[in-house]
């Protein structure tokens, strides 16, 4: 096996390597390590995998007619996942007909690959995953189809669903009752995979294009807290919350400078208002509590978490987000210790503490505040709580 091996990786060496200067003679070389697959062992195939990102790398596009027998090869060896996502990530740059036409067959197999695998072959596979939907966005996908590209909002659906619903397929429900309902839990290694998929696409797009989608991005990240199948208990709510959290600490803290990451925590503003309002007015209307006030909970945690994180990895650069009355986030913040949810408060506490160390400047501000609002609203059960968290 060990002469195998070094055969294979001799021969991927010389095709990255030299690339185009070997003539035809890789339409061949393909044909038979793709016959070698059938009958080799798990090394042997991590072996072949290797050797065939090689020659993808070396050839570039000049080997596209193999293409497609070496994507169906590798489709099939998904056994040895981490290899094969390798080779798969090299074909996507080369093959456009892998981020087009084979889209969402590729993105099922993905997610199938992330259930029950360790950490290597999940960040691999999570990298072909944002890879191949970030291909889907670019110039080259939009002449491939002939102006007929993955919108934005298709290509993040695509993670959602990963998210939401895992790699179980329609057929593989083991009940009519599942088939309706969707399956039942997702497997975490599966959530934890797509959660990596997310920031994998957004490092892949760039921090101009984060910038210009904040808004899309932001509401479709911070939806899916919002969605019943993310939340079924308690203990999958707070998964779920982390993951969602991993994503915008990662991209908006880590991606964006300082004043997209000003513009970003307007937007997370934009949308505690929102969420505030809607529960605003079913309060107002008397018509008890309902699963959307539950759910806007999860919501409302992660925009506090990632809103005092920014302001306080922004510093005293963060006082135009108090300083100016239309936009300032202190009122939206102070509205949140009045939520029915216990979570939300204490979040919304953290958040003004957050506030208070990065702009010492508020602190007495934020204390009169919130003692003038609990002496008036004493009657709050929700109001007496949470500015007592805040305080």
């Amino acid at each position: 096996m060990c002469y195998f091996s070094a055969a294979f990786a001799c021969i991927g060496g010389m095709y990255e390597k030299l690339g185009r200067m070997v003539g035809r003679s890789y339409e061949e070389t393909i044909q038979l390590l793709i016959k070698a697959l059938k009958n080799s062992e798990s090394q042997g195939r991590c072996e072949i995998m290797l050797t065939l990102q090689k020659i993808v790398v070396g050839l570039g596009s000049a080997g596209s007619t193999s293409y497609r027998d070496v994507y169906k090869a590798t489709r099939n060896c998904m056994t040895v996942r981490s290899a094969a996502a390798k080779c798969m990530y090299e074909l996507v740059s080369e093959a456009p007909f892998v981020y087009t036409t084979e889209l969402d067959n590729l993105a099922s197999l993905c997610f199938r690959s992330l259930d029950g695998s360790n950490y290597d072959a999940r960040c691999d596979v999570a990298k072909l995953l944002g890879h191949l939907l970030a291909s889907s966005q670019s110039p080259k996908a939009m002449h491939a189809t002939k102006g007929k590209q993955v919108r934005l909002e298709d290509a993040l659906n695509i993670l959602a669903t990963g998210f939401l619903r895992g790699g179980t397929g329609f057929l593989k429900s083991s009940s009519a009752g599942e088939m309706i309902k969707g399956g039942g839990n997702v497997n975490r290694e599966v959530r934890v995979g797509v959660t990596h998929a997310y920031v994998e696409f957004g490092k892949a797009m760039g921090a101009v294009w984060l910038e210009r989608n904040i808004p899309e991005f932001l509401d479709h990240v911070l939806g899916l807290v919002a969605n019943p199948r993310a939340t079924p208990t308690h203990v999958d709510a707070v998964y779920a919350r982390k993951c969602v959290l991993f994503i915008l600490r990662t991209l908006i803290g880590g991606t964006l400078g300082e004043k997209a990451q000003i513009a970003a925590a307007k937007e997370i503003c934009q949308v505690i208002v929102r969420h505030m309002n809607a529960i605003d007015a079913v309060v107002e209307g008397d018509k008890g509590p309902m699963p959307d006030m539950q759910l806007s909970q999860h919501v409302l945690v992660c925009a506090m978490q990632e809103l005092g994180n920014l302001v306080q990895s922004l510093g005293t650069s963060a006082s135009p987000l108090v300083s100016e009355p239309s936009t300032g986030i202190i009122e939206p913040v102070v509205s949140v210790l009045l939520h029915p949810a216990p979570s939300a408060r204490l979040s919304a506490a953290w958040c003004l503490r957050s506030i208070a160390v990065a702009l010492p400047s508020q602190m007495t501000i934020l204390l009169e505040r919130c003692m003038s609002r609990m002496h008036h609203l004493k009657s709050s059960p929700e109001a007496i709580s949470g500015y007592s968290f805040a305080l």
